[in-house]
């Protein structure tokens, strides 16, 4: 996923890119001059409607799998008494908005419900998020 971030000056730039072996989560860092680059977006899943004896992870993270690659994966537990509904998150280069029903599961029928959450979004690293939308 290609993410392009704004600095306030380019010595600022080139000073986090100088210090960027301390964030891992970088594959490649480049300066953008322009380049064309492709529609990759998350999508937060809400999966609604799965029936008992098929809610597992797996079986949410195959569900959101055909919406994208999952990048975080159903975290669905029996003591949470949700069993039937879980999110799931994807990266995929859909520009669309995701609502649709999923009427076949392992050979059999069944109406399962995927829809689009939608709303702003903050990666963990981001602890203020008031004050940097803000900026």
């Amino acid at each position: 996923m290609n993410v392009l971030m704004v600095f306030e000056s380019s010595l600022e730039a080139g000073e986090f890119r100088s210090s960027a072996p301390g964030f891992g989560w970088f594959h490649n860092l480049e300066i953008w001059k322009g380049q064309s680059l492709a529609l990759e977006r998350i999508a937060w899943l809400n999966i609604h409607g799965v029936p008992l004896h098929l809610a597992k992870n797996e079986v949410f993270d195959s569900i959101g799998r055909t919406f994208g690659k999952v990048i975080l994966a159903s975290q669905i537990q029996p003591e949470d008494n949700k069993l039937t509904y879980d999110c799931v998150g994807i990266l995929t280069n859909n520009a669309k908005k995701i609502e649709e029903e999923v009427v076949t599961w392992d050979s059999n029928k069944f109406t399962i419900w995927v829809e689009e959450r939608r709303g702003e979004w903050f990666p963990d690293f981001i602890e203020d998020q008031e004050n940097y939308m803000k900026k």
